[in-house]
């Protein structure tokens, strides 16, 4: 339908009263839903009502590009069982299991499609799970074209190797003996090859090249339309994944901090929460309640990270042979960098280039948006904040040292002492899509549990079924 209402063939009342009649005629009272089920159809109801809602504001603006859209016009054409207006009905249903107001990154990516199973890069047992939402592993999409199931399987796979990584931060972070301790060496290790596999699965799918320009400027990521004049409840989008968000509070006290336009960092996080679920929530906060791993690394030094850049080639060297523990900080502080590099190489691919040549070929494409292909899908500026948080990544003292080749020789020779893997490894290896009969797990995800046992890391996998 959203093809044939794109091809002019339907307009976009007649999509809804199809919607009306064949979709949402027959629904359910919410407390006769189970979880699953709640899920399930609170994914199929945002993707229903986020495409009639894009028709209707590019409806308008087709007929007059000047005119201001008003949000809400395609969404009130929609009723549950003949009488129910749409979004009082998606609100009730959300407010059970505690999500926003509108489809959501946790519903169009990390429940999308197949189980994803991260490996452990050392023991190669599996430590970390992203679930299925349909039994049969469907991948729900706007436009039904291989360009978006290849960008939903590039996001989920991320997300899931970064939430793995992430896991292996904490568990340094967290270590009784400190982020000295061999285990936190192992585990800083093992988070940067995983956070390494996210460089490659990105470049990888920039190399195959999957994904014209004009699908996703005027296809697909015209779907991440507002749902309220407010503007409040934003849209899926990758700056909503509260992995990444996580990644930075744990290497990071304060990203980029407070500037003219900008509350800093924290107070960024702090904004996509109302687009989150309250145990991603939860996490953040924590997370900021706690040192930095940059802050223990400086005490642990007893030095400010600063400095390290004063210092010559050889004292850099020293300093590390006497303190092994800090080659497994450098390598991951370069790995975010890379990958960090690897995520705002998309953004100008996808996004900053293509809208650069249209704007100076006037692409009439242009004029008929209702999402601008100016900024992000969310309002951020390509080269403001998203610009400024990689060059952050890329400008700190212990990145910018992990990325002298002397320096990453010498890390790598001193942490094969320590890990039996190499630092660097195929993305294949690490993250998969499990068969249909496998995938049992639901949102949020399953986590590995980890042992206080000297020498015994990965325990055991539990799914935890909301």
């Amino acid at each position: 339908m959203n093809t044939r209402v794109l091809q002019g063939e339907l307009m976009p009342e007649d999509m809804a009263s199809i919607v009306n009649d064949c979709a949402l005629k027959e629904l359910p009272t919410i407390d006769a839903l189970s979880t699953r089920e709640g899920w399930q159809l609170l994914t199929l109801l945002g993707i229903l009502g986020t495409s009639v809602e894009r028709h209707a504001q590019q409806a308008v603006r087709r007929h007059s590009p000047a005119e201001a859209v008003l949000p809400g016009k395609g969404l009130a054409l929609l009723f549950v069982n003949g009488k129910q207006p749409f979004l009082e009905y998606f609100q009730a249903l959300a407010n059970t299991l505690h999500h926003p107001h509108r489809d959501s990154f946790i519903t169009y990516i990390e429940m999308n499609g197949p189980c994803t199973e991260v490996q452990h890069p050392g023991m190669r047992q599996p430590m970390y799970r992203l679930g299925n939402l349909f039994e049969d592993d469907s991948f729900i999409t706007f436009t039904g074209k291989f360009q978006e199931v290849e960008f939903i399987t590039l996001l989920k796979k991320s997300v899931s190797l970064q939430g793995a990584a992430n896991l292996l931060i904490e568990e340094a972070i967290n270590h009784p003996k400190g982020i000295q301790a061999h285990e936190s060496i192992q585990a800083l290790t093992a988070a940067a090859t995983l956070m390494f596999a996210i460089r490659d699965l990105i470049a990888d799918f920039i190399r195959r090249n999957p994904f014209s320009t004009d699908f996703f400027l005027d296809e697909h990521r015209q779907y991440a339309v507002c749902w309220y004049a407010d503007r409040t409840v934003k849209a899926s989008s990758a700056a909503n994944d509260d992995s990444s968000l996580l990644r930075d509070l744990l290497l990071f006290t304060e990203l980029v901090p407070l500037r003219q336009g900008f509350g800093g960092f924290r107070s960024h996080v702090r904004d996509t929460y109302h687009v989150l679920l309250p145990d991603a929530v939860a996490r953040l906060e924590q997370a900021m309640n706690r040192e930095s791993l940059e802050v223990l690394i400086s005490k642990a030094i007893h030095l400010d990270l600063e400095a390290l850049l004063t210092l010559d080639e050889s004292q850099v060297c020293a300093l590390i042979q006497k303190q092994p523990w800090l080659a497994a900080c450098l390598v991951l502080y370069r790995s975010q960098h890379e990958v960090s590099k690897a995520h705002f190489s998309t953004i100008m691919k996808y996004l900053v280039w293509p809208k650069r040549k249209r704007d100076k070929l006037e692409d009439s494409r242009e004029q008929v948006t209702v999402v601008s292909n100016t900024r992000g899908s969310t309002g951020m500026e390509p080269m403001g904040i998203m610009a400024w948080l990689d060059q952050s990544r890329a400008r700190h003292p212990l990145a910018m040292l992990g990325h002298r080749l002397p320096i990453v020789q010498l890390c790598s020779t001193l942490l094969q002492q320590y890990v039996s893997h190499p630092i660097e490894m195929s993305f294949e290896e690490l993250v998969t899509f499990l068969p249909t009969d496998m995938s049992d797990t639901l949102r949020p995800c399953a986590l590995g549990r980890w042992s206080n046992r000297i020498g015994v890391d990965l325990v055991s996998l539990v799914p935890e079924a909301n």
